[in-house]
């Protein structure tokens, strides 16, 4: 919150993209302490992975879909 994306929602909505039917999702790292992992682990668990990122996407079309996990 503060960083990027608010100044990409700022200009956005100074435009008036927002106003005609524009969906805007910010995902951050959450505000709270993740325990040491790996990169992959730590992304997964703050939602910030990329089954995480297509499932919000998702949603945010008013879609279902499910996603598969790389092996």
């Amino acid at each position: 919150v503060g960083g990027f994306g608010s100044h990409v929602l700022h200009l956005l909505a100074t435009q008036g993209q927002l106003d005609q039917g524009l969906k805007v999702r910010c995902l951050t790292l959450p505000d709270r302490y993740l325990d040491q992992d790996t990169p992959t682990r730590l992304y997964a668990q703050a939602g910030l992975d990329h089954t995480s990122i297509v499932t919000q996407v998702f949603q945010a079309l008013g879609t279902e879909t499910m996603v598969r996990a790389r092996a």
